[in-house]
């Protein structure tokens, strides 16, 4: 494997012990694969913490309290309408209260 000094009077030398292309051919495959393997595990963190840093954002259900508002292009691709959710979670919350505390009602 030739340098980055590009040297080719080396190359005309025999092979030392220490050198890379007088390993044998399964060992030069280790080193060259686990280069692409720390590769990819560092793209792999690095997208981790990009995510953690600066993730999505989401406002959970139990959060919204007073529905929501939405305008026309939302309506026209779900269906939603001002306060669907609010409505949502308070019928969820109805029939959570009149399985368990029926004879109350």
């Amino acid at each position: 494997m030739i340098d980055e000094s590009m040297d080719k009077e080396q190359m005309k030398q025999p092979p030392k012990p220490y050198e890379f292309r007088s390993k044998p051919a399964w060992q030069r495959l280790i080193i060259m694969l686990g280069g692409v393997l720390v590769n990819i595990l560092l793209a792999i963190v690095i997208y981790i913490v990009m995510l953690y840093s600066w993730g999505e954002q989401y406002l959970p259900t139990a959060e919204v309290k007073y529905g929501i508002t939405v305008d026309s292009l939302a309506y026209e691709m779900g269906g939603c309408v001002t306060a669907t959710i609010f409505f949502r979670l308070i019928i969820k919350r109805l029939r959570i209260f009149i399985k368990y505390y029926p004879p109350l009602l």
